[in-house]
């Protein structure tokens, strides 16, 4: 059986993922079909990882990290709204 609290700690970092994709592709100016053809997956796929339907396999976030020019690490991680952002050239 699966532990309840290890379900919601996924889902919880799930959401800040998903949250911080936005986030960083808003300040971009990229669309999600913007971001999807940079990071080269489909459309629908990140769909799906940025509405929790879907969980990324780890080259797939670090895609679409690369993607956004920034760094996995700060995906992955709560940050307050007013943060700057930790931009890879």
């Amino acid at each position: 059986m699966i532990n309840p609290r290890f379900v919601a700690a996924t889902e919880d970092r799930l959401s800040v993922f998903a949250a911080n994709v936005r986030a960083v592709a808003q300040q971009r100016g990229m669309s999600i079909s913007d971001l999807a053809e940079a990071a080269k997956i489909a459309r629908p796929s990140l769909s799906h990882i940025l509405s929790g339907k879907r969980e990324p396999m780890l080259l797939t976030a670090q895609d679409i990290a690369d993607a956004l020019k920034i760094d996995l690490h700060y995906l992955m991680t709560p940050h307050p709204l007013n943060e700057s952002l930790a931009v890879r050239e």
